[in-house]
């Protein structure tokens, strides 16, 4: 497995986010992102994910975690939190307009995200 380069899409607000993509199949029937406080210890998983299912696997970065900028291990308020996914989403929906985009999550990030959609 070669680890996926990681680009960088730039936040609401100037902030560096960072992702990286995993895609084996020419022909994908879906895009799976999945949040993460660092894209790197699931590389892996996102390359055999990629490997095994005609999906395309987006690993995303959210500010002041792996190789996002900002402040480590925080994001401002949970409104900035909800802005960089949006981001990311609209980036990937850009990008691939005709499939079906599937949000996931990864340990803590998991958390995080589902506290602050059950206070919306």
């Amino acid at each position: 497995m070669s680890r996926a380069k990681t680009q960088f899409i730039e936040g609401y607000d100037g902030t560096k986010l960072a992702l990286r993509s995993y895609q084996a199949h020419s022909f994908c029937q879906a895009v799976l992102v999945l949040t993460a406080a660092t894209s790197v210890i699931f590389d892996p998983l996102a390359d055999q994910i990629s490997r095994m299912f005609p999906i395309i696997v987006k690993i995303v970065e959210v500010r002041g975690h792996g190789e996002s900028s900002g402040k480590r291990g925080y994001s401002a308020t949970k409104t900035c939190l909800w802005k960089d996914i949006k981001t990311f989403l609209h980036h990937f929906r850009f990008n691939h307009p005709e499939l079906p985009i599937f949000l996931g999550f990864i340990f803590f990030s998991f958390l995080n995200i589902y506290l602050f959609l059950i206070n919306l």
